[in-house]
């Protein structure tokens, strides 16, 4: 898993100073990296397992993604009736090479206001 500190640190200050649940917004953020496959950023986990996880009601999680999705660390796909969650492979990824390279260019930009460092 290659993850990319300075980013990563910004969205833990960033969600520690604006989230409306901070420590669960970190919790979940951390452990958004646990859940996701070698060969892509998608978080396969369902939403219960992953409040079961965090420590909050389902409804919680989605609020707490909803925050991850504003700075866009997060990101989010339609399919059906359904909504597919996936991690900015900016902050961190499994993928490598020219997969890797495509994912990120292809990844919604960040938007994060607090400066880096």
């Amino acid at each position: 898993m290659m993850v990319e500190p300075n980013l990563y640190a910004r969205v833990v200050r960033h969600l520690t100073k604006h989230s409306r649940r901070p420590l669960k917004a970190v919790t979940l953020w951390a452990e958004l990296f646990t859940v996701l496959p070698d060969d892509s950023n998608e978080v396969l986990v369902s939403r219960e397992e992953l409040a079961e996880r965090v420590g909050v009601a389902p409804r919680t999680l989605s609020e707490l993604m909803t925050e991850l999705e504003a700075i866009g660390a997060v990101y989010r796909r339609r399919e059906g009736r359904g909504v597919r969650y996936y991690v900015n492979p900016v902050l961190g990824t499994h993928l490598a090479g020219q997969v890797r390279d495509r994912a990120q260019a292809e990844a919604p930009p960040l938007r994060l206001v607090e400066p880096a460092g």
